[in-house]
């Protein structure tokens, strides 16, 4: 539970470091609260898809044999990227949420959500990753931690 707990922690730090950086660029058709200018939709939901992500990430790993970081890594980022654009899908066209300051820019090819800058959409695609190489990097993987069900 411990490491569960840390993992929260970063997925809020990246979260808050991310809006920060880019909170210029979060202007959404709703009129969601803001603290300290910082929309808390995308503030909230960061953390959130990140600690599910890993959830989910942990339950295929069993699956793994004779895994490694690299291994773990393809494992993330091929049920990761999937799924972002799938909560963007969901989140555009089924909830209506589009972001105004951004709409100017293409969507992703095929889908045609993720209305953003190049190097913002870049960030989307990185920050699992980057949310799993933190979490090894301070070894918060452990083989005993009883995420699921193995």
């Amino acid at each position: 539970m411990k490491l569960f707990i840390y993992r929260i922690i970063i997925a809020i730090a990246l979260s808050i470091i991310w809006v920060s950086s880019a909170h210029n660029e979060y202007g959404y058709n709703y009129n969601f609260p803001k603290i300290y200018s910082l929309n808390l939709f995308p503030l909230l939901f960061w953390p959130l898809g990140l600690i599910a992500m890993y959830i989910v990430y942990a339950y295929f790993t069993r699956f793994i044999k004779k895994p490694n970081f690299k291994k773990n890594l393809l494992l993330f980022i091929t049920l990761y990227w999937p799924l972002l654009i799938l909560a963007e899908y969901i989140g555009y066209y089924f909830f209506n949420v589009h972001n105004l300051a951004t709409s100017m820019y293409s969507g992703l090819p095929i889908c045609h959500c993720m209305h953003a800058p190049a190097w913002m959409q870049f960030m989307y695609f990185a920050m699992g990753p980057v949310f799993l190489l933190i979490c090894y990097t301070f070894k918060l993987e452990s083989k005993t931690e009883k995420i699921v069900d193995k």
